[in-house]
């Protein structure tokens, strides 16, 4: 099996070389480094990898905003995102960005390894607290939406326009 690569995205370098350091244990090849959101944009082009491990709070370019790019210039690309952060809303702004894994710096090196061979095939790994926010915040935005439906119709044909 082809080793996986990752480009490292932390604007902290010590975070950056000890991820490398773990992640070059298992199956994985990490073919680059960035050190802000700006940087990442720029070396997902060049170097194509596989997964993007990525940091949300960064100078510059947050994590979110690169992801948004980096997905829209190469949607073959997989972003994972590392972060301190457990807040729902910052989860939910990194899946509408187009991140794929989403894991917590706080987590087990295997945790990050299983969701970064996941992000390589395609498939998110999230942890089941993770999962049951997703779907509830899915709901609630289908709630919404059926509540405003019912006033949409009670427009006229000029008012829709």
């Amino acid at each position: 099996m082809d080793k996986i690569t990752v480009l490292v995205v932390d604007d902290h370098t010590i975070m950056r070389q000890g991820l490398k350091r773990i992640l070059e244990e298992s199956n994985i090849k990490v073919i680059g480094e960035a050190a802000d959101g700006y940087e990442a944009v720029e070396h997902v082009s060049q170097l194509q990898p596989d997964v993007v491990l990525m940091d949300i709070e960064m100078p510059r370019m947050s994590g979110i905003e690169a992801t948004r790019i980096i997905k829209r210039e190469n949607p073959q690309v997989y972003v994972v995102v590392l972060t301190i952060h457990e807040e729902e809303e910052m989860l939910f702004e990194a899946i509408k960005a187009g991140a794929i894994g989403y894991v917590s710096k706080d987590r087990a090196p295997e945790e990050l390894l299983q969701v970064i061979e996941s992000a390589s095939q395609g498939l998110s790994l999230l942890r089941p607290s993770m999962a049951s926010k997703i779907l509830n915040e899915f709901s609630q935005l289908q709630e919404k939406k059926s509540k405003q439906e019912p006033l949409y119709g009670t427009l006229s044909n000029r008012e829709r326009e």
